[in-house]
């Protein structure tokens, strides 16, 4: 993926603006050290599990809580509806997911609970997006599963269209079909599916794909080919060009850790009235300044927000020095991960594996970790989504 974008970067088709060959560097040994950090932790675990390994008489096995996703499905639901038929009244007026999405960056749509009490607030910010960002992985993984829950793929699929409706965006649509695919990739050996059941989930990836397609063109005001130019090739600039703005700020793993550490602070802001740390303060407003601040990228006068990759979230956390570190730690989570999806398959061990895989593919964008949704996510599927049994071989 990097290969590709660094690849369109370089071409600086439609206008856009030539990068730095120092940014270009940066990226290439980010991309050294993430490969390095994988490697590293998958011979060490591999190393370590051939010497450890021992017969067992009993195994365990992961359950999906269906209760508890019905529970926090449901408020979910009760959140979304109110967005989705003010979206759905924009589209039956001619509208398209641009007036959507524009809509929703000023407050009113879906995001509009940051204009409302801070209750409702909350609920959005700690449990309401980092569900619905959740569900829309390990709701399809659950669908391979052996165990498979009909209403968590109902509860699911609504939330993913109410989503999808009300915010004018791909991201939780993307999601369901990655981990659809991830999954299946892991579970096909110990399924029996006959052809027509094929012929169904081949039938319905196509029209899984259009509809991405259509959205993504619904959102581009001008040329579909030369919008999604750049959103691929103008990441190595936008970084570029934020890496200018933090010169002399050293976020000490603050905008890493982001997504981990904001929930902290707003807790303690909206109970016990304490303000953001000063530092901290400093780190979260460069963060949101990515997503606010529009740049011009192109000598046309093209303007772009957020994409300012993984790589400047390390950057801005130690420099040259965070960007391989930071790095060879993300590969060696992702490789950690995969091992156990490999050498240890369960419902829980393929979900994680599908949600840093997404997490990581998003890299152009920003470190997944830096979002508050995403973190909460993830601290959700480790510790409250599944059920741990162990059974008798």
């Amino acid at each position: 993926m990097w290969g590709l974008i660094l690849y369109l970067s370089s071409l600086n088709l439609y206008n856009l603006f030539p990068t730095p060959r120092e940014t270009y560097n940066w990226i290439f040994i980010g991309l050294i050290s993430y490969n390095i950090g994988f490697f590293i932790i998958y011979f060490f675990k591999w190393s370590l599990f051939r010497t450890s390994a021992k017969k067992t008489d009993t195994f365990i096995r992961y359950e999906i809580r269906e209760n508890l996703i019905l529970v926090l499905g449901i408020i979910s639901i009760f959140f979304l509806i109110p967005p989705a038929i003010t979206s759905l009244q924009i589209i039956m007026k001619g509208g398209g997911t641009d007036v959507i999405r524009v809509m929703n960056q000023q407050g009113v749509g879906v995001f509009r609970l940051k204009n409302s009490s801070d209750v409702l607030n909350s609920i959005n910010v700690l449990l309401i997006q980092p569900f619905n960002y959740l569900i829309s992985i390990i709701g399809f993984v659950n669908f391979w599963s052996d165990k498979r829950s009909k209403k968590v793929l109902f509860i699911t699929t609504i939330i993913v269209l109410l989503s999808v409706l009300g915010t004018g965006g791909r991201a939780l649509l993307i999601n369901s079909t990655f981990s659809f695919i991830i999954s299946f990739f892991f579970k096909n050996k110990k399924l029996q599916i006959s052809k027509k059941t094929k012929n169904i989930i081949l039938f319905s990836l196509i029209i899984l794909f259009t509809f991405i397609v259509l959205i993504s063109i619904s959102r581009s005001s001008g040329d579909f080919v030369q919008i999604t130019y750049y959103y691929f090739a103008m990441v190595p600039y936008m970084f570029s060009y934020w890496g200018k703005i933090i010169v002399g700020i050293t976020g000490y793993g603050m905008a890493s850790m982001n997504g981990f550490l904001f929930p902290i602070f707003y807790i303690l802001k909206h109970t016990l009235g304490l303000d953001f740390p000063e530092k901290f303060q400093q780190v979260y407003t460069l963060i949101q300044s990515t997503d606010s601040t529009w740049i011009t990228m192109t000598a046309t006068g093209s303007n772009a927000n957020a994409y300012v990759s993984v790589f400047w979230f390390l950057l801005l956390d130690g420099g040259l020095i965070g960007i391989i570190f930071g790095m060879g730690i993300l590969g060696g989570v992702l490789s950690h991960s995969f091992f156990n999806v490999v050498n240890n398959i369960s419902e829980k061990s393929i979900a994680i594996y599908s949600y840093l895989l997404i997490g990581i593919s998003y890299s152009f964008v920003r470190l997944p970790f830096g979002t508050p949704n995403y973190s909460i996510g993830f601290i959700f599927i480790l510790f409250f989504i599944y059920k741990k049994r162990r059974l008798k071989l």
